[in-house]
């Protein structure tokens, strides 16, 4: 159906980032990666993305890595996602409520 397809095609991140890129700059830490040999997300997609938020200016984070996708989540979360959140949110005194 045409009408659905373009909706779908309007509604494409890639597509979204000019029109959202003043409230992505908003975010206080975004990250994204993807494995090389991925079948589920294309990895030229998402390569695509990083120079598309590079391009409007919003900070981001963008890794790729060998593997599929879900190739070495734990180690992925461990030793890049968990730093990258820990360094970039501050959530301010833990002590206070």
């Amino acid at each position: 159906v045409d009408g659905v397809a373009a909706k779908w095609a309007a509604d494409e991140p890639l597509r979204m980032i000019p029109a959202y890129a003043d409230r992505l700059k908003r975010l206080r830490g975004f990250m994204f990666d993807v494995g090389l040999g991925d079948q589920l997300v294309s990895p030229a997609s998402l390569a695509a993305m990083d120079a598309a938020l590079t391009r409007a200016g919003v900070p981001h984070k963008y890794e790729t890595f060998d593997g599929d996708h879900t190739n070495r989540v734990a180690a992925r979360l461990a030793t890049s996602v968990l730093p990258f959140f820990s360094k970039t949110l501050d959530f301010g005194d833990a002590s206070r409520p």
